[in-house]
């Protein structure tokens, strides 16, 4: 099955940038999800986590199937994509500014907040672990967002 948006509408998630062999910041971005994936859990809070390697001519599906089973911690869900050239100027296209294409070593270190809806809503810094503490209050704010208003009933007169 191949993930699409249509997959991850109605679900908020963090996007990201990578490529499994990355000697640079990939290790420090994704410690950082393996502490936010932690965290998620205990909070309970709907999310996904979609990395997109940025390395399609030296990765694999089966590359990237190793390694998500190397750094995936929990039961919240983290895919781990490899997109085509096109699919990743369509990811450029759309904000999500990946890198320069031609240099994987290039790539962004920023994690991407995605509403539920497909929209962006906010980038922070995928280096830095006060970033998780403002990805879980913006979800938050996004869960309460979510949320159908209440019903209000008039009280019932004795």
């Amino acid at each position: 099955n191949r993930l699409s948006a249509a997959n991850l509408r109605g679900t908020p998630w963090i996007a990201q940038f990578f490529f499994t062999n990355c000697s640079g910041p990939c290790p420090i971005v994704i410690g950082q999800l393996q502490t936010l994936q932690s965290k998620l859990a205990r909070e309970a809070l709907p999310i996904a986590l979609v990395s997109f390697s940025v390395d399609n001519k030296n990765e694999s599906l089966e590359t990237l199937k190793h390694f998500k089973q190397r750094v995936a911690l929990s039961s919240t869900p983290w895919h781990m994509l490899l997109p085509t050239s096109e699919e990743l100027e369509k990811l450029r296209a759309r904000a999500f500014e990946p890198g320069n294409l031609k240099f994987p070593e290039s790539h962004s270190t920023s994690l991407i907040l995605v509403d539920s809806q497909g929209q962006i809503r906010a980038l922070y810094s995928g280096l830095e672990p006060e970033s998780q503490q403002a990805i879980l209050r913006d979800l938050q704010r996004l869960s309460r967002e979510a949320r159908p208003q209440a019903f209000e009933h008039p009280s019932e007169q004795e």
